[in-house]
């Protein structure tokens, strides 16, 4: 049961971590497309963040792929923790956006 735990724990710091790299690769990318005379900061943010969302997204639809694979493999539980990692940010995004502007 340890060396199962273990495994599991060595899966999910995997994807996290890849998510955190994917991040930081983001960051020179956005601020490379940005023109270089330009030191105002309305659009810079923009980019990032936009940045930042597509590596995101491409990060969750591999996780989502995987997932696939995990469960004709049968491996439950880390097929369980991919889809809480894919799902954790838009559900708490989607929850942020009904309570700020409370649409319901």
């Amino acid at each position: 049961m340890r060396l199962k735990m273990n495994s599991i724990s060595k899966h999910v710091i995997t994807r996290v971590s890849i998510l955190l790299l994917l991040m930081f690769i983001s960051l020179p990318v956005a601020l490379s497309t940005l023109p270089s005379n330009r030191r105002c900061g309305t659009g810079d943010i923009l980019s990032v963040i936009a940045w930042f969302l597509l590596f995101y997204v491409l990060w969750t639809l591999s996780l989502l792929i995987e997932l696939f694979f995990l469960n004709k493999k049968r491996q439950l539980v880390k097929r369980n923790s991919n889809l809480i990692m894919a799902l954790t940010l838009p559900v708490f995004l989607a929850f942020l956006y009904v309570s700020l502007f409370k649409i319901f």
